[in-house]
């Protein structure tokens, strides 16, 4: 399930931020002569696109994020869930660059508001603080956001 699940909150983040998918992101891209495994996203910057990998994964199996992590390069974003509390993940992520962002902090949203907005070309909105202004903007999002298939 956390599979399928990954790809509606990368949708449904970068949407309630106002990106645009297969214009300023990209979901669940192949691997290509470039990029040798497959990428749960990929969002369009400035200067190149960053990857975006989510782990939903139980709490003992943080050699998966320590992957992700690995596989997102500079300014990357690793999505996860939670991590045993001996993790030193920060540490691999702080050395790589790459940003960290635990869906339980219940700041998802502008973690990574705060991460990508200096590196975009255009101005992307602010997500909204409170839990009923984040429920608000989930309800308000069309429903291909929430589509588990690859295909539309």
């Amino acid at each position: 399930n956390g599979k399928r699940l990954e790809k509606i909150i990368i949708r449904s983040i970068l949407a309630i931020l106002g990106l645009v998918e297969n214009e300023h992101f990209w979901i669940n891209l192949d691997r290509d002569d470039e990029v040798d495994r497959e990428t749960d996203a990929e969002i369009q910057t400035r200067r190149t696109r960053i990857r975006v990998e989510v782990g939903l994964i139980a709490p003992g199996n943080q050699e998966v994020i320590e992957d992700k992590i690995g596989r997102v390069g500079r300014n990357g974003i690793v999505i996860f869930d939670k991590v045993g509390k001996n993790s030193r993940i920060q540490n691999t992520a702080d050395k790589a660059s790459v940003k960290l962002i635990q869906l339980r902090n219940n700041q998802p949203l502008k973690a990574v508001y705060q991460h990508i907005s200096p590196l975009m070309d255009i101005e992307i909105q602010e997500p909204p603080e409170t839990s009923q202004d984040i429920k608000d903007a989930i309800m308000k999002l069309p429903d291909d956001v929430f589509r588990i298939s690859r295909k539309q």
